[in-house]
């Protein structure tokens, strides 16, 4: 019972955050700190793999619990570490890495007539993915189950009891009991422009960037990199 009641001092400490939080409107304000709340009221009912929803505005947000929603819904509508700071349109937006799709709903907060690629090779948060996009009736969005690499293949995704894991681990080709995914050559995605690329890959932003870097020099407003680290720390790099 004590256990269950500490969440009431931090769920409390993290909407006094939000609501001095000067840089979002006080109406979004508003709107992220129910969230949270709402997230600290699942951490004391839900388990695992349980599914629930919460509401950023009138976007509904449906997940799987996790110890890391409240993290980035923190990180990405109130930190917005997925802003793009351009004088120009946004037209195109291609997000590697899209998970359950909230980047999707902050993208389109920002830019409601943007068109989205996004890809998510996980089967459960792609699932999940599909309901949310389609329940927000998010339109110009095409999603796509695979996963983005260096060349055209297949990967390995370690199999976890956690389907809700936001950091499904990636393995080298060959591995036993491991589930194997189709991997898409960065290269020919880039065959199309985009403005703006957002990756979240597991670690693997590095590897694509220098692959790419010549051909993101010439079409690209921003390339957006979040990687969350083992202290659950966000660290965005802007090339």
């Amino acid at each position: 019972m004590i256990s269950k009641l500490i969440f009431i001092p931090r769920a409390l400490f993290d909407i006094l955050k939000v609501l001095l939080h000067s840089n979002i409107s006080l109406r979004e304000r508003f709107d992220i700190s129910k969230a949270l709340l709402k997230i600290k009221i699942a951490s004391t009912t839900k388990k695992i793999n349980d599914s629930y929803s919460f509401f950023i505005g009138n976007r509904i947000i449906n997940c799987f619990y996790n110890k890391d929603i409240g993290f980035l819904v923190k990180e990405i509508f109130c930190n917005e570490v997925y802003s793009v700071k351009t004088k120009n349109e946004v037209k195109t937006i291609l997000d590697l890495g899209a998970n359950i799709g909230m980047s999707i709903t902050y993208f389109k907060m920002r830019f409601p007539n943007v068109t989205i690629d996004a890809f998510e090779p996980d089967k459960n948060s792609f699932k999940m993915l599909q309901k949310n996009v389609a329940e927000n009736n998010f339109e110009n969005v095409s999603l796509f189950e695979m996963a983005v690499s260096n060349q055209n293949g297949f990967l390995f995704v370690e199999n976890s009891e956690l389907k809700a894991s936001l950091n499904s681990r990636f393995l080298k080709e060959g591995l036993e009991k491991n589930e194997k995914i189709v991997s898409k050559d960065i290269e020919s995605i880039l065959d199309r422009n985009f403005d703006v690329i957002k990756m979240d890959i597991e670690g693997g932003e590095w590897d694509l960037f220098s692959k790419i870097v010549d051909k993101l020099q010439k079409q690209t407003i921003g390339l957006l990199s979040f990687m969350r680290s083992k202290k659950t720390k966000s660290n965005l790099r802007r090339f």
